[in-house]
């Protein structure tokens, strides 16, 4: 395979990992001969880019950090963060108006798509 994007990394730059149920963003901290050592101490062979030992069940492969992919993916985090944060409010605790104001709200968000 020519041209390979990883093939100029250097310490430091971004990539971003693929793995079966998602992605994340990570740094480059070193090299070896057939090796490229990612912060979280993952290993990815330097001819492939997937990561050494990798079975079919459980993979992960570099990414181009591109600014799109980057905030592609910020964006999925802050979507989780903020399901979270709503799926655990006791909403039990609200006024009756306090109720009728989200309600509203919610309505009005139903009609815009």
């Amino acid at each position: 395979m020519k041209n390979k994007w990883w093939e100029k990394l250097k310490v430091g730059d971004k990539v971003i990992i693929r793995k079966n149920h998602g992605s994340f963003i990570q740094r480059v901290e070193r090299f070896t001969k057939t090796l490229i050592i990612i912060d979280d101490s993952s290993r990815f062979r330097r001819d492939t880019g997937i990561e050494s030992g990798s079975t079919n069940w459980s993979w992960k492969c570099l990414e181009k950090a591109t600014d799109k992919a980057i905030k592609e993916i910020e964006n999925t985090l802050k979507k989780r963060i903020l399901f979270k944060t709503i799926k655990d409010f006791d909403f039990g605790k609200l006024s009756l108006s306090n109720l009728e104001k989200l309600n509203k709200f919610i309505e009005e968000l139903k009609n815009e798509y």
